[in-house]
This record gives C-alpha cells, structure tokens and sequence, in this order.
C-alpha cells in the first residue's frame, strides 16, 4: 500500500512579534509622610504600609495537617516531574531558608507537617505552587491560535511532557533548527525496504508536526511546542515528496517501539488497510504505546488507514472556529478532533511557516499525551491515555459520539486532571457513552470498534449487524472481551456494525 501526505500548507505573510516588558515605578510624592526609622533591622515601611518583619510566622505553623494540604485530599504538583511536594521556610542567620520536601503520599506529607510544626524556626509550611511566566515570548507564540483555544498555558502548570518520549514517523526533521536545539533524540530512516542512521528532512512536513509537539518554548525565537518538555524520535519514512511505502511505515513503528518511545505520531494515511502497519500497531500497544494519527484530509465519510485501526487515537481538524475543518475525514472510527487549520509550526531552514491539515491535528493530541506521561510520571500511558484523551474530550458537536468531531475536542486540562485522579487511584478510567454505528465493507468477517478498556468485563453490551438488502440483524448480548468481534463468513458484502452500551452487571 502506497501511503501519501498531501500536505494542505497555507504559505503567507507572518508578522513579527515585539513583545516589550515594562516596569512601572513609583515615585512618592512630596506631601508623602517620612518613613519612620525601623524597629528592627528586618521591618520596613513604605508609604502608610507596613512591611512585616520577615521572620513572622504563617498561620500554617499552628494548623492541622489537614490545612495545610487542603480540603480537597490532593496535593498541587510542583512542576512538571516533581510530584506531591512541600515547601518549608525556616529562619535561618542569613535569612529564610526555602527547603522542598517530596512526598510519597498524604501519610508522609502529614508526617513532614508535623515534624516542621515542632521546629521553632520554622515560618511556613504549605504545598508546593506551579509557577509559569507572565508572558510567552516566542516571536509567533501569538499566532498560534491552538495554544489559547487548548488552554496550553493552564495546562503547562501541571505538566510539560517532560520525560515522554514522542516519535514522529514523517519526512523526518530538521535536525539544525534552533528551535528544536537540544529536543531530538538519534532517528533513523526507512525507505523502500532500506534503513540508515539519521532521520534528516527534505520536505518539511515532518519538522513542522515535530516543532508543534516539542519546539523550545519561551526562548524568544519560533514558536512553542505544546509539550516543549517532551524529547522528539525522528523516523523518516517519507520522501522528498511526502510519499511512502506501509512496510517502512510498519519497520519505523517497531524500531521506535523498542526504541523507548511512549507515544508515535502517525501524521499519515491512504485508504486502504495494510496487515503489516496493524501488526506493528498492535506491537506498539502491546508495550503500552499510544499511536496517535490523522484521520485525512479528503473531506471524506472514511477515516484513512492507520487511524482506523483499533486502539490507535484518529484525529481529525477543526478550524479556529472550533467547527470541523471542511477537508477532515470523518466516521464512526474517529476517536477526537483537534485544531488542524492555520497551523504555525517550523520550517525546515530554520524558520516559521503556517500549514493546514489533519496532519496537524494529530500532534496536538501525541503532545497533549506527552502531558499525561509527564505528569503522572509514567504511570499514564498507552491504553490509559488514549481512554482518558478520548473521555474528557469536549463535546463541541452533536450530543455523545458524532462521526465529525468524535468524542469531541481535545481538552487537555480536563485530561491533566483525570490523569492524576487515576495514578492516584483515586477513580476510574473514563468509560465514555458508546454508540456507533459502523459502515465498512467486509469480505469474511466485521470487527467491532468501540471504546472500553480491553479488559474489562464490567459493561454488558449488545452488538448486532445486518446485511445491507434489509437482512435483519442478528442481536447477542454479553460481556466485552479483548477479542469480541462477531463473524459473518458466508457471505460477503457491506454491512452495519452497531454497538451500544445497556448496562451494568
């Protein structure tokens, strides 16, 4: 199977950004009353208001430990990798000492509380508070309309996607761009049926999806990466065209796999299913790999193989209107949409450049993943995330599942937020309401395609399917499998697949 990417690019005119940081400074007035001299060498006053001696001690020294931690039974994280931490100031000679204490659980947080209670020096005691500049300075930040619709920035307060580790199997990437200094790790190229070391672009579709997810963000130059955090595997698996073959494809995701990837972008498709690229999908999840991938740019009621595979994350656009983009394929097999249209991304010489696409939906949704990695430490990924992705998306269409944005926009706060329920175990995976109805023509037998976690049996289902001249479908009920699917082999031709959930056992 021969597999394109044509690449919908909009190349126009970009301005640049000045982004100028003022101070504001106050000068007293003259009929302002003298400060009176200080009490002691560590109080002042300005003006008519009195700054306390920095040795006063907050209120957390003499709350519970239940206070301090907060009425919810959580702990904010502070940063990306650093999870469940205290901060402890204690007076010292030369001033306030700020210690960071982790955590590994409530337990050991009350135990810190109590042991800094009992010290006399100490001044405060209280969660750890994620912190993020006022303002991002990447000279096209402003442009990328994703970032504010997908409220990055909010996001970026729980998590970076530091440690995750997303291949992008593509044209490859700019290997030079300083936007992407320090964020590739060692590629690899396959092309009809050879592979070479390095994964170096020549057409630049794949440094523009690899600069959405990872590109350094708030270092003045190029845009922001939605997880800058999050290291890039480059696999070249296109050419200079943006063409490709469904074994170098299905060899890439094998290698990135045991390459220690924890999610693949697949910003690629044709229509037809290829045996060899489901087997290495299939290889992927089975080491707990989200593949993420674009659903196709033809406008189209059929999402495009390998997005239709089952258990991959498809993807389709949305423009800055949050509406379906007009070229994104659609159907029962997709999963989220994402913005996809007027995407600012890299250029392969170092530069910006605006394009349009499924294929660049999808990377919002790999990085978003790269998000629940890091934030959970690992403990979300895989199965989980392409369940927890799919389960808090925002139902911008028609009520539940609709075949044109899916289970609805990306959302990655309100994913951030189930993450670090689930990792805590403090609920469950999200099990969204199914029903799809599946239009696929079929030779032997039709598969079901659903949303529920392999192994669960919990939910009863019913499935049926009915041939198309108005054979009345065969109804079965029970519960769901890693393997359910219900064969037909004796006769061929197009059939619907239903699926609805009925209840709970």
């Amino acid at each position: 199977m021969r597999l394109s990417t044509p690449l919908s690019a909009v190349l126009g005119a970009t301005s640049v950004l000045a982004l100028a940081a003022t101070a504001a400074v106050a000068t007293p007035s003259s009929n302002q009353p003298a400060a009176p001299a200080a009490s002691q060498p560590d109080q002042q006053q300005i003006g008519a208001e009195e700054i306390l001696p920095w040795r006063t001690k907050d209120d957390s020294v003499t709350a519970t430990a239940d206070e301090v931690l907060g009425s919810t039974g959580g702990m904010r994280s502070f940063g990306a990798d650093q999870q469940q931490a205290l901060v402890v100031v204690r007076a010292t000679a030369s001033g306030p000492a700020i210690e960071t204490h982790k955590t590994k659980n409530r337990a050991d947080a009350k135990a810190v509380i109590t042991a800094a209670q009992a010290d006399p020096n100490v001044l405060s005691i209280e969660t750890a508070q994620a912190v993020n500049a006022e303002a991002i300075n990447d000279q096209y930040y402003g442009q990328q309309w994703a970032m504010s619709t997908l409220r990055v920035e909010e996001a970026w307060k729980r998590s970076n996607g530091s440690g995750a580790v997303v291949a992008v199997l593509d044209t490859g990437v700019d290997t030079d761009h300083p936007d992407l200094a320090g964020q590739l790790m060692p590629g690899r190229t396959f092309l009809n049926g050879a592979q070479s070391a390095g994964a170096e672009d020549d057409f630049g579709h794949g440094t523009h999806v690899s600069g959405q997810i990872a590109a350094l963000a708030n270092n003045g130059i190029g845009i922001a990466g939605m997880a800058p955090g999050a290291r890039i595997l480059p696999v070249k698996a296109l050419d200079s065209r943006g063409n490709g073959w469904d074994s170098d494809v299905a060899s890439g995701i094998v290698w990135a796999t045991n390459q220690g990837a924890h999610v693949v972008n697949l910003s690629l498709g044709g229509p037809n299913r290829s045996a060899a690229v489901a087997a290495a999908v299939r290889y992927a999840q089975s080491k707990n790999v989200l593949v993420v991938a674009s659903s196709g740019n033809s406008g189209s009621a059929i999402v495009n193989y390998p997005a239709a595979e089952n258990g991959v994350l498809a993807v389709g656009a949305m423009d800055s209107a949050t509406q379906p983009a007009s070229y994104s394929d659609y159907g029962p097999h997709l999963d989220v949409a994402a913005p996809g249209t007027q995407i600012y991304s890299l250029r392969m010489d170092g530069g910006v450049r605006r394009a349009s696409g499924t294929s660049f939906a999808s990377p919002h949704a790999s990085a978003a993943a790269a998000m629940l990695f890091g934030a959970t430490s690992g403990k979300v990924r895989g199965r989980n995330a392409y369940l927890i992705l799919a389960g808090t998306a925002d139902d911008v269409g028609a009520a539940g599942f609709d075949e044109r944005t899916g289970f609805g926009m990306l959302d990655p706060n309100e994913a951030l937020e189930k993450a670090a329920c689930v990792a805590a175990g403090s609920c469950s995976l999200p099990m969204p309401n199914v029903s799809k109805n599946i239009n696929q023509q079929v030779a032997q037998h039709v598969w079901l395609d659903l949303m529920g976690r392999p192994h669960d049996g919990a939910w009863v289902y019913r499935w049926g399917n009915a041939f198309d001249k108005g054979t009345k479908p065969s109804v079965l009920s029970g519960r769901l499998t890693a393997s359910s699917e219900y064969r037909r082999g004796r006769i061929a031709g197009y059939y619907r697949t239903f699926l609805s959930r009925t209840g709970v056992p």
